[in-house]
């Protein structure tokens, strides 16, 4: 191994990634509740607030519309 190699460290990412789920359902408050039971199954994360200050916040799935197709 040469010297000049770097050493990879190991980085935790917390992302929030905008995607797109469809459920079959009877009305918006079907889906909507298709989708909380889902979220249910993800854990929450402990996460940096700020990147000024040392506060930390939980972060979890939300549901930011629902909408018919």
């Amino acid at each position: 191994m040469s010297s000049e190699e770097a050493v990879k460290s190991k980085y935790r990412v917390v992302a929030m990634i905008p995607t797109e789920i469809y459920v079959d359902a009877v009305d918006e408050y079907e889906a909507q509740g298709s989708l909380e039971w889902l979220f249910e199954q993800y854990p929450e994360v402990d996460a940096p607030a700020s990147d000024k200050l040392d506060n930390r916040m939980t972060m979890m799935p939300r549901i930011m519309t629902v909408e018919s197709a």
